[in-house]
């Protein structure tokens, strides 16, 4: 069979709900071709919103492939492959596996954010909290920078308080606070909340005194060359994971290097980034 009629058959397969969509082998030549790969992704995506969880998660993994030209939709497919078993087979494992593999595509950024945002989520479950730090660490410039920022801010605070680290503690709230008020969505400022929470836990008893000093000092580049330092050569010993330690290493533009079209039109918002690594961490 022809490319063509391969596909002709794969979308009836793929309209077919009651067909599981098993057995796809015989269809790969269709993703030889970048503008088909593109097809089966944009109809896996639309059966995702469509609550087509199991089936579409089998296209994602058919897109997987190092024969597919379309990086695009390699890079995607294993954010939303990761989401499925993440999320719909609470496999942290083999979920994980595909996140640390979506900063090496041209993906969208915002699901390349949510694969390190996501990856410091299981660490953190498996109580590896120096590696979750150093991915929440992470800068990535995109369309929904300060957003995401306000949620690793949440998370590396929860770390902080569990690691009884003040210094810490009142960084996450200066970073919630600086990126609440940069955010294009309606953030609520949930500072005040935590400060409130952590006054009465009897954690700080110079907060005042202390975010002041880290105002004065803060760095956020600095913070994660000291968190990836950590996470790979400390406890957790982070290093052990090549793909992790990629994946730390990855070396992301600053913000204000990158155009402004990436930061402000979600449909262009992707990694379209030399891929490079930072050698002077390691």
């Amino acid at each position: 069979q022809n490319a063509q009629n391969l596909l002709d058959e794969l979308m009836k397969r793929i309209k077919d709900k009651n067909d599981p969509l098993d057995n796809l082998q015989k269809y790969e030549p269709i993703i030889y071709d970048s503008a088909s790969a593109h097809l089966i992704y944009g109809t896996a995506y639309d059966m995702l919103w469509n609550k087509d969880n199991g089936r579409s998660a089998k296209l994602f993994a058919f897109l997987i492939n190092d024969k597919n030209p379309n990086k695009f939709t390699v890079g995607n497919s294993h954010y939303w492959l990761a989401r499925y078993l993440y999320i719909f087979k609470e496999d942290n494992t083999n979920g994980l596996n595909h996140y640390l593999m979506v900063h090496k595509y041209p993906a969208c950024l915002v699901f390349t954010d949510n694969a390190y945002l996501t990856a410091g989520k299981i660490y953190r479950k498996w109580n590896k909290n120096d590696i979750a730090l150093a991915l929440y660490a992470v800068q990535i410039p995109h369309i929904d920078f300060w957003e995401q920022e306000v949620q690793k801010a949440e998370q590396s605070l929860k770390i902080a308080i569990k690691q009884n680290d003040i210094t810490n503690i009142v960084y996450q709230i200066l970073r919630a606070e600086i990126a609440a008020k940069r955010c294009k969505k309606k953030v609520k400022n949930m500072t005040w909340q935590w400060e409130r929470e952590i006054e009465d836990m009897g954690l700080i008893r110079d907060y005042t005194s202390i975010k002041k000093y880290i105002r004065e000092n803060y760095d956020p580049i600095k913070y994660e060359i000291n968190c990836t330092y950590k996470a790979l050569d400390g406890i957790d010993n982070g290093k052990e994971n090549q793909l992790l330690e990629d994946m730390l290493l990855h070396d992301w533009p600053m913000m204000d290097e990158v155009d402004d079209v990436i930061l402000n039109d979600r449909e262009l918002s992707n990694n379209i980034f030399p891929q490079k690594r930072r050698q002077y961490i390691r």
